[in-house]
């Protein structure tokens, strides 16, 4: 597997390995949504996610199991409510976007986040403090995280799961540390909804995103398909075979 990055993984050797190394990334696991085992995430009560976008998801879910697929919540085991999760994603990719910043403003910017005092400003303020040390003790952690997904894809196909907390927000100027996002009345922080997509960069699963209509003032409602490690053309054929059934993208009014 080459690496392109500390956190991001791409197909194929390591420079000076190819001679010996090859990858052949599997079928898909089915040709038909009948044949799926589709796995939904259970959604905890920090991660609120727009109604529309439930809706949409539960819509899919129900036409999947009109079809004869195998759908049920589930995740894998010791994912807990996804907090742990995302305190170590949080931490592992703010030490790697802080790579090369002088040691004192990574001081600075760390006991800025601590004193702001928001969900997981502690794990970015960790991040920036990182040592080599930390960095492979998570490793090691996001390796166990790696584990638990080889366990649980021996039981489901795909797990479906939000990509964001809400659809298309108005521009905003403001700094992402002080955006909010306000669902049936409760207020979250805008880099909160990175949790959702931390499921699947964390430890390198395969994920398509892919379309599920549009909201009532007509922006895009999305999904995300996170697939077995190195088993990309599952969760993209799973993707494919949903578009053929709810009618793929659909161009918003106003974009002919």
């Amino acid at each position: 597997m080459t690496s392109r990055s500390p956190l991001t993984l791409w197909p194929g050797p390591d420079i000076g390995d190819e001679v010996g190394w090859r990858l052949e990334l599997p079928p898909a696991r089915h040709e038909r949504l009948s044949d799926f085992r589709v796995a939904l995430l259970p959604r905890p009560d920090w991660l609120p996610v727009d109604p529309e976008i439930a809706a949409g998801i539960e819509a899919l879910t129900s036409k999947l199991a009109s079809l004869g697929a195998r759908v049920s919540e589930a995740q894998p085991d010791g994912f807990g409510d996804l907090r742990e999760h995302h305190h170590l994603y949080s931490m592992i990719v703010t030490s790697i976007m802080s790579l090369g910043l002088p040691a004192d403003l990574r001081r600075e910017r760390a006991a800025l986040g601590r004193a702001r005092g928001q969900p997981f400003d502690e794990a970015g303020a960790r991040g920036l403090e990182s040592t080599a040390g930390d960095y492979i003790i998570w490793h090691g952690q996001r390796e166990s995280f790696r584990a638990r997904w080889r366990a649980f894809f021996q039981e489901w196909d795909v797990l479906l799961a939000p990509i964001v907390m809400v659809p298309a927000p108005p521009h905003s100027t403001l700094r992402m540390d002080q955006r909010v996002i306000t669902i049936d009345g409760k207020t979250v922080q805008h880099s909160v909804q990175l949790a959702y997509a931390g499921l699947s960069v964390l430890t390198g699963q395969p994920a398509t995103a892919f379309p599920l209509g549009l909201t009532r003032h007509g922006l895009p409602i999305g999904i995300q398909a996170i697939g077995p490690y190195l088993e990309d053309r599952t969760p993209i054929r799973f993707a494919g075979l949903v578009a053929d059934e709810i009618g793929g993208y659909q161009r918003p009014p106003g974009y002919e």
